[in-house]
């Protein structure tokens, strides 16, 4: 009678052991919201000294990341993620003369918004709050690197190119629902505390192992 309990319970420990060990990946893609507008640009270059027309701050309304995580136990894990931001480029007017386009540019490049890409490290918590169901936060470090350039391009004309990096705060909520033995989807809110702080919406999918 003992050896048949044991036997009984056996399948029961092997699923819960699997359960506490899955790891999955992913992707998603959505879209980055960079919390920097022309007028932050006008206003920050006027504090300065500077005066600039027909302002614009394009930047790429797509982004996309990669990841990777492991659960550990039934309510905590951890995620690595790849996470491309996108790009920025500034274009405005100026009437100054040539000598004064360089100071005007490096100024430029001083106050400069940017989005990035780079490995995100982070720690999740999570629970289930229905059936199929699971909601979710995590916060962790972005290592990054951005490129962005800055032209003028009327009344004088020049143009400066410029990297960054560093390492900022990320953090972020959002849900998952099982819809298949592996597969789950995922919609997701990030932020990137970046010098202008960018949001990062996105929808992926993901497969346990």
């Amino acid at each position: 009678m003992v050896v048949e309990a044991r036997t009984a319970q056996q399948p029961i420990l092997e699923a819960e052991t699997k359960r506490l060990d899955q790891v999955q990946g992913g992707a998603s893609i959505g879209t980055p919201d960079l919390d920097y507008n022309e007028s932050d640009l006008v206003n920050d270059l006027a504090n300065l000294g500077w005066t600039i027309t027909m302002p614009n701050i394009d930047h790429e309304n797509f982004g996309w990341k990669v990841f990777g995580g492991a659960d550990i136990g039934n309510y905590f894990g951890v995620e690595a993620a790849y996470v491309d931001l996108g790009e920025t480029n500034t274009r405005f007017g100026a009437s100054l003369p040539p000598n004064q386009v360089g100071d005007l540019l490096e100024d430029t490049v001083s106050i400069h918004p940017y989005m990035a890409d780079g490995w995100a490290i982070s720690g999740v918590v999570r629970t289930e709050f229905a059936d199929s169901w699971e909601a979710y936060a995590k916060a962790g470090l972005f290592s990054w690197e951005a490129d962005a350039n800055a032209r003028v391009v009327t009344g004088a004309a020049g143009i400066a190119e410029f990297d960054q990096s560093g390492e900022d705060l990320t953090w972020g909520i959002g849900v998952k629902y099982t819809f298949g033995p592996k597969w789950k989807a995922r919609a997701e809110w990030e932020r990137f505390e970046l010098d202008s702080p960018i949001d990062f919406f996105s929808l992926g999918i993901e497969f346990r192992f």
